[in-house]
């Protein structure tokens, strides 16, 4: 009984056991973030490249030499509209060649040599670019709708060229007839350039540039001739180099074909380069650009050729010649 009582008094007495703390709900399912579509701009087609249209050309040539005829088939690759007159054919006379030019029937005329610069100068009434002409100025060949193309490289790049072929070159002599105080003043910052003394005397004949060559051939390392035809006949020329020759001095001549009756090495222009001046001064004139046109256009590349070798074309930035044998020689 006591016992029965104990048990009954202690559930009695005990505690209220506390309710458990209702359960906390697991937090909702993250919902899955939409799918982002990133839409990106189609690509621009390249901007369709407009081809420009290149005034009709008429080209004049002094004569069919290959000088000038090289030139002129480098100008084809250029141009799908262009005629060609030679002075030199007695059948076209020149004044016929103008009248229709000036009818309307060119946009420009691309003279070649001196003979053909003046006519066309003279003559014509559209622009004239002119080329293959070395003492310009003397002709009063430029003008408000007349501009030229350098008749030789620059002359950083061919006393650079020269420098590579004969590195120990220190002294070169220069003959030049007047007129010309910008190419000069080119000749010494060159010579400033590469390390080199130069000595120049501007002359008046033929004769006069014999007598100072003469003077300088045994002071200095190498001879730099120029196609100066007022003061280098052709005796003249065969002459220096001859004489340069005996005196083992080195000869820088602007032509190849000189180099079979003496030179060293030989600097000359490229046609298709000059061909390719020619083309941007046009390129200009068509529009409308003349006036910002300089007066003369440098060259870009120069040939050069020694007895042994004839060397690559090459850029006249480096002024140097580049070495191997060119593909189109």
């Amino acid at each position: 009984m006591f016992f029965a009582l104990a048990a009954l008094y202690g559930c009695a007495s005990a505690p209220p056991q506390p309710e458990p703390p209702p359960a906390t709900p697991p937090p909702p399912a993250a919902e899955p973030e939409p799918e982002i579509t990133v839409v990106r701009p189609a690509p621009e087609p390249p901007a369709r490249e407009i081809p420009i249209e290149l005034p009709s050309v008429t080209v004049m040539l002094t004569s069919r030499t290959p000088a000038y005829e090289d030139v002129a088939q480098a100008l084809a690759a250029h141009f799908e509209s262009m005629s060609i007159y030679d002075l030199s054919d007695r059948s076209q006379p020149p004044v016929n060649a103008f009248r229709l030019i000036n009818d309307g029937t060119s946009d420009v005329v691309v003279a070649i040599g001196l003979r053909a610069a003046r006519s066309s100068v003279a003559m014509s009434k559209v622009p004239v670019v002119f080329s293959q002409v070395f003492n310009y100025q003397d002709h009063a060949l430029l003008g408000k709708h007349s501009r030229g193309v350098a008749a030789i490289a620059p002359m950083h790049a061919q006393l650079g060229a020269w420098k590579e072929v004969e590195p120990d070159l220190a002294s070169v002599g220069l003959v030049i007839g007047p007129g010309h105080d910008a190419l000069i003043e080119e000749a010494e910052l060159a010579a400033e350039r590469h390390g080199v003394q130069v000595a120049i005397s501007i002359v008046e004949s033929d004769q006069e540039a014999m007598y100072y060559f003469r003077r300088m051939i045994r002071e200095v390392d190498g001879f730099w001739l120029l196609p100066d035809n007022r003061i280098l006949s052709a005796r003249a020329l065969r002459e220096m180099v001859q004489q340069a020759d005996r005196h083992g001095v080195s000869v820088l001549v602007p032509n190849k074909n000189i180099l079979s009756t003496g030179g060293t090495i030989s600097v000359s222009t490229v046609a298709a380069d000059i061909a390719a001046r020619i083309r941007d001064i046009i390129e200009r004139i068509g529009q409308g650009q003349l006036d910002a046109v300089p007066p003369m256009t440098a060259l870009t590349e120069i040939r050069v050729e020694t007895k042994t070798a004839s060397l690559k074309r090459q850029s006249t930035a480096a002024g140097v010649a580049a070495q191997g044998r060119s593909d189109d020689d």
